[in-house]
């Protein structure tokens, strides 16, 4: 039985037999794929051309040994993961057909969710630092147009490609594996249930592989409430609104691949047969807009929700402060951002007046003068 035929039992939510189709979600879906693609292409082109796209060195070298080997061994670990799911579930494949399967370009499009949005948490204010040991360019997806917080992020790319290439994709197939089941022991759970199912397994699991993370020092969460956060005064704090939105929106991922109708599509491609156009076309329609459903579900499920934390970030702990390689510059010592606290004020972006590490106010252009007098 092939993988389209083994998921169309599934619940099929379009229109009945025979009756016209007049909606064509998979051009809805491709239209927004182009749209965070071209957004992509934007934040890197920027990054480039304004002198941004090098690496992020600031505290490098300043942590202990084992921290080095962490990062760096991370690295290879998640790197060859990566590499292998690409070869395995993307290249091979389509060597073999012509074509990209489904789950090939679910693995390309966990790709742009990196390249595009990772680091959006601390869109409004830094919220997470990463550590600056790692191999890194820089912040290109902090160029993304608003960006309020200082954007000197070491974002890492062999770790942070490895990471959603592997671990987020295969969690995938966990949940629906684990859909699967709850289906066959509850019958009655519904499209719903089973959702919630997917939801709940990517929370825990998301909870278990961050604090894995972070207290192995691959990054830090300095910014979240301490009073909703597990081991709230380290440097490996976790937020659990991570888990929660981080959750909804991984479990909502895994529910595109799970729900099928009698065709084998999912319901970003429903309309795809009604297309008049060549199969290449076609294939970079489907590509398309399973890149715009998971970017979307990123975006909205996770990264706009998340900004109300961000904008109220609490005071970063003496523990991270005292850890230069795991704040990458991005504030604290040895830059002019003082890191976020209540009492601190929220810069807007990289020209504004704000208070430096000591306290005092800096202001990199001087401030406007608004009393009215022209003298």
């Amino acid at each position: 039985m092939t993988k389209a035929a083994s998921r169309s039992r599934f619940t099929d939510l379009t229109a009945p037999s025979g009756r016209p189709r007049q909606v064509r979600p998979v051009m809805f879906f491709a239209l927004l794929g182009g749209l965070f693609l071209t957004l992509g292409l934007y934040e890197w082109l920027a990054a480039l051309f304004s002198g941004d796209l090098k690496p992020t060195t600031a505290g490098r070298g300043t942590g202990p040994e084992w921290v080095l080997w962490s990062v760096h061994g991370q690295e290879v670990l998640l790197g060859l993961l990566g590499l292998a799911v690409l070869v395995v579930v993307v290249i091979i494949p389509w060597r073999k057909t012509g074509h990209l399967t489904f789950d090939g370009m679910m693995v390309l499009s966990w790709a742009t969710l990196w390249a595009i949005q990772d680091p959006w948490v601390s869109y409004s204010q830094t919220v997470i630092s990463y550590n600056s040991t790692a191999f890194n360019l820089g912040c290109p997806q902090c160029h993304v147009p608003g960006w309020l917080s200082n954007n000197a992020l070491a974002e890492p790319i062999v770790w942070g490609l490895g990471c959603y290439l592997g671990p987020m994709y295969l969690a995938t197939l966990v949940a629906n594996r684990l859909m699967t089941k709850a289906r066959e022991r509850r019958p009655q759970l519904g499209p719903f249930g089973l959702v919630m199912v997917a939801i709940g397994f990517m929370a825990v699991s998301d909870v278990i592989l961050e604090v894995l993370w972070t207290w192995t020092s691959v990054y830090s969460y300095g910014g979240a409430d301490p009073r909703m956060s597990l081991f709230g005064q380290s440097y490996f704090k976790y937020p659990l609104w991570v888990g929660l939105f981080w959750g909804i929106a991984w479990g909502l991922i895994a529910s595109i691949r799970y729900f099928t109708n009698d065709r084998g599509q999912t319901v970003v491609e429903r309309g795809l047969n009604d297309v008049k156009a060549s199969d290449k076309a076609k294939q970079a329609l489907r590509l398309l807009a399973v890149i715009g459903a998971m970017n979307g579900l990123f975006a909205f499920a996770y990264n706009v929700p998340v900004q109300w934390f961000s904008l109220h970030a609490q005071a970063f702990p003496d523990d991270l402060l005292s850890r230069p390689y795991l704040l990458g510059g991005v504030c604290g010592p040895g830059t002019d951002y003082a890191c976020p606290d209540p009492r601190v004020p929220i810069p807007r972006g990289t020209e504004s007046g704000r208070v430096n590490p000591d306290g005092n106010f800096y202001a990199p252009n001087g401030l406007p003068n608004q009393s009215g007098d022209d003298g």
